[in-house]
This record gives C-alpha cells, sequence and structure tokens, in this order.
C-alpha cells in the first residue's frame, strides 16, 4: 500500500492560483511563495508534475467546472 503524500501549503497555494485565475506557472509560482524569477518557475513546474499535485489539481479543476457550470447555466436561464 503506498502511502499518499499530502501537499505543502505551497504547493496548494500553487494549484489554487492557477485554477482560479488560469495564469502562467510564472505567476502562479511568485504570487505562491516561490523564488523568483526562473528557479522559481522552474521548481514550480517540477511541482505540478508530481502525482499528488497533479490529483490536487484536477480535483480543483473537476470543483470549478461544477461551479462554474452552475452558474453559466443559471445566467443562461434568466
Amino acid at each position: 500500500m503506498l502511502k499518499q503524500r499530502r501537499l505543502t501549503t505551497k504547493q496548494k497555494d500553487l494549484v489554487d492560483t492557477i485554477v482560479a485565475t488560469g495564469c502562467t506557472v510564472k505567476e502562479a509560482s511568485a504570487k505562491s511563495g516561490y523564488a523568483s524569477g526562473e528557479s522559481g518557475r522552474v521548481t514550480a513546474s517540477k511541482t505540478l508534475r508530481l502525482p499528488h499535485v497533479q490529483e490536487y489539481m484536477q480535483q480543483r479543476i473537476r470543483e470549478s467546472i461544477g461551479i462554474n457550470a452552475t452558474i453559466a447555466s443559471a445566467k443562461v436561464l434568466d
């Protein structure tokens, strides 16, 4: 049985920023407390490839699509 890795606060902030704003990895890394410049972007890019981070990102995207679909449907009905 594999042990589930937990997200760090920075990893969670990185994913949440990308999903909420649609900004670039470089912009999200700066907003999430990673090192500034190219090294922060590289670290953030590597972070986004980690399986437990990808799983969290997929979860957040599903939640976001669900919420936005409900809002869009309500606007169409109005």
